[in-house]
């Protein structure tokens, strides 16, 4: 290994994906940030990776928002890629830094590519953590299973891997109290129909409206889901804003990329309509409780191919328990709770 002068400025690199980042990634960082007078983290994205360079690029800001010396830095060149420590991939990227960050006199990495890269390019590689021993958990088992490995999350990247549920269905079927009761029984957050503020009077209801409903729906996920712990409870959805569309106008409602972005939901509960109509002045009237209308919200929950369970029965406690059942046969790993 070659050793750098003790008086020449120590220039270190950290590489990687970060895909998701979390605090394993972090360690490193921090523990290569104290080792040297100047500190590079490279993000390197390759196409068609499930999360975009952007967003990992604005979590590592967020994240590292109290090392403002550290310096961020993005390729999406098309390097090799492998799964394990290359001399073909760790040339590849020796060449490009050879270029593009002159002067490097340490690498730092939790891989044993890190030994190919310094030989390459005549620096010290100085190894962290390889076993995993400080933080047990790597990339993949967080996109598999963010429930389970949510402690090794950092605050940055949890709105983005919360899993979010969806409660959909017809008015008057308790998916209010419903979100509410889950949301409490698990230890996080929810949020709730924002048509119930936004629509004083159902007369009022505008296609324009719908189109507000929807937005809103998406800002008050983004906000819960920075509160969220493990999971996030939602009422209402954008098919049920489009179901509405459909049903009073005869529209096919369109919404900004951000807005389908923020509620795409991984599990949905359907309560079903087999309990009495209650009107509360925001409701559109008994009449949307129709067979036919709750098939087209069926529907269109099914279209979406995301897993759901349906509620039943008139008895509320009895929703309240298959609906905990549901969560929990989906998500396992949630922390126990006593049964409902």
């Amino acid at each position: 290994m070659p050793r750098i002068p003790s008086d020449k400025p120590k220039v270190g690199l950290v590489l990687g994906k970060f895909m998701p980042l979390h605090n394993g990634h972090l360690a490193l960082i921090r523990f290569a940030a104290q080792r040297c007078d100047r500190l590079i983290v490279l993000l390197g994205v390759t196409a068609g990776e499930p999360i975009s360079g952007p967003r990992r690029l604005q979590w590592l800001r967020e994240a590292l928002a109290d090392q403002p010396t550290i310096e961020l830095r993005y390729v999406d060149d098309e390097f090799p890629q492998s799964a394990t420590a290359s001399r073909v991939v760790s040339k590849a990227w020796a060449d490009y830094l050879r270029v593009t960050a002159p002067g490097l006199t340490h690498i730092f990495t939790s891989e044993p590519y890190g030994d190919y890269v310094a030989e390459y390019l005549g620096i010290e590689h100085v190894c962290f953590d390889q076993p995993r021993a400080t933080v047990p958990v790597s990339a993949s088992l967080i996109r598999e299973n963010p429930v389970k490995y949510w402690d090794y999350i950092p605050a940055a990247v949890r709105p983005w891997l919360v899993p979010k549920v969806c409660l959909m269905g017809p008015e008057s079927t308790g998916k209010s109290t419903l979100a509410a009761r889950l949301a409490a029984y698990f230890d996080t957050t929810y949020i709730e129909e924002q048509a119930r503020y936004m629509m004083s009077n159902t007369a009022e209801c505008t296609p324009e409206l719908l189109l507000a409903i929807g937005e809103a729906q998406a800002r008050g996920v983004q906000q819960q889901a920075r509160r969220a712990n493990r999971i996030l409870f939602c009422d209402s959805d954008l098919e049920t804003t489009r179901v509405y569309g459909r049903y009073l106008f005869g529209q096919e409602l369109e919404f900004p990329a951000w807005v389908e972005e923020w509620q795409r939901y991984d599990f949905y509960l359907f309560p079903e309509i087999d309990v009495p109509y209650v009107q509360d002045g925001s409701r559109l009237g008994e009449h949307t409780r129709t067979t036919a209308l709750r098939d087209q919200f069926f529907a269109a929950m099914q279209a979406t191919g995301v897993p759901y369970a349906v509620i039943t029965g008139p008895d509320w406690d009895d929703r309240f328990r298959q609906a905990v059942a549901a969560v929990r046969a989906r998500y396992p790993d949630l922390p126990a709770h006593p049964t409902p």
